[in-house]
This record gives structure tokens, C-alpha cells and sequence, in this order.
């Protein structure tokens, strides 16, 4: 596999409708649209995913559901998701909390927090995994990782997102107004590990979704490794 994976990842990184280059910087933003802080974030998040060094992703939370407006890209997973990076992290689970790379947080709406978070991770992650994948049919992605210094196996996760929508909300905190949200994330699985050694992995993907791959420390660690992958 070892002597063949040079090839291979060459010819998934030339290969048309494939993605594969330097490793963004991963920008996770937990928002509800229950939540009256949390528009101003939402709106930034339209700017970050512009960047060529951010892979951008929203994951609703749950959790204000209760105060009369459900949010309808809300998910338990992605509330669970965010109560990891607290503790991990030591902050309390709020919103609008922005993660960047696994390793730094900021209020999402804090742009030159952000921007501070966004360099320092830059800094401490570095980019220990190349990726490339696409799309070989309909509803199968291909996913080929490259060699690296690793200790620990890391998690490989598949997100899908929609690239934008717009809710108008008319109960709870920010009733009355119409809220737009960018990156949205619909699912999340984990998919395999990897431990440094070449890999390739095919995986059942829905081929008219966006998708993110994100290479993870375990217990939601550094982010070392991602790619955003268009639609087919």
C-alpha cells in the first residue's frame, strides 16, 4: 500500500471535480436561532467561509428550543458535540461559542477574538495529514489521507452542510426577525481512524451535499487535517 500511495493520492489530487490542498483552518460555530446573541455570529460566519484558509461549519444546538421557538437545524449530537469542547476547553457551554481547530474558542460574534484564535491555532495545529477525495458515484465519496507523524490514531469524520438558508422566526427570543445561516450542518459521522500510515477509504456520502472531511484527536482533540468537498 505504502510503495502504491504516492500514485494514488497524485492522481486524486489532479483529478477533475477533486479536492485536496493545504489544510484550512476548522471554524465551528454553535448557534441557535433561539438565541437573541446569536444573529450577529451567524452573519460573520457568511465572511469566514469566504477565506481560503477557513473551512467554516454551523452546528445548531438544542437547548433553547425550550423557550418557545425550535430551531429546525438543531440537533442533540451537535448540543453533545459542543458540551465536549467545554470541558475539554474549560468554558461553559454557551452561544454564540466559536472553536477553532479543536484547540482555541471565542464568542462568535468577537471578531478580533476570532481573528486572534484563528493565528494562534494556525501556529500550535500545524498540518500533520494531506487529504483528497471525490466523488466515484453517486452516493460514495473517496477518501485518500496521506502519510504522517502521528502517536495516537485520530478520528475521520464526514460532515455534510447546506450552503445557506434563511428561517423567519416568530416566537422566542428573536421573534419577528428573519435570520440567515451559512454552512449548515445536517449530519455528522465518524467514519474510520487514522493512525499515519497511508489510507484510502470509501464511504456512502449523499453526492448533492456539501461535505467537510475533518481528521480529529480523539475526545474532540486538535483538528489536524480537513477538506471541504463540493457537490457532485
Amino acid at each position: 500500500m505504502r510503495g502504491l500511495f504516492p500514485a494514488i493520492l497524485a492522481a486524486a489530487l489532479a483529478f477533475s471535480g477533486c479536492a485536496g490542498a493545504t489544510t484550512p483552518v476548522v471554524i465551528e460555530l454553535f448557534t441557535s436561532e433561539g438565541c437573541s446573541s446569536c444573529p450577529p455570529a451567524d452573519e460573520h460566519l457568511f465572511e469566514l467561509r469566504r477565506r481560503d484558509d477557513v473551512l467554516a461549519l454551523g452546528w445548531h444546538v438544542d437547548y433553547w428550543d425550550w423557550l418557545g421557538w425550535r430551531d429546525r437545524f438543531a440537533d442533540p449530537e451537535f448540543s453533545a458535540r459542543q458540551r465536549v469542547y467545554a470541558r475539554r476547553l474549560g468554558t461553559p457551554v454557551y452561544t454564540p461559542q466559536l472553536v477553532v481547530s479543536g484547540t482555541h474558542q471565542a464568542i462568535g460574534s468577537a471578531r478580533q477574538a476570532i481573528d486572534t484564535a484563528i493565528r494562534q491555532a494556525r501556529s500550535t495545529t500545524g498540518q500533520a495529514v494531506v487529504i483528497a477525495a471525490s466523488w466515484k458515484e453517486a452516493g460514495l465519496l473517496e477518501i485518500v489521507l496521506g502519510e504522517g507523524a502521528t502517536r495516537n490514531p485520530h478520528l475521520v469524520h464526514v460532515v455534510s452542510f447546506a450552503d445557506e438558508a434563511r428561517t423567519e422566526v416568530t416566537a422566542g427570543e428573536n421573534a419577528g426577525r428573519t435570520l440567515r445561516h451559512a454552512n449548515i450542518v445536517e449530519t455528522w459521522q465518524t467514519v474510520g481512524t487514522w493512525d499515519g500510515a497511508p489510507a484510502v477509504m470509501i464511504v456512502p456520502a449523499a453526492s448533492n451535499r456539501n461535505h467537510a472531511i475533518l481528521v480529529q484527536a480523539p475526545g474532540q482533540g486538535a483538528i489536524i487535517g480537513a477538506l471541504e468537498v463540493p457537490a457532485s
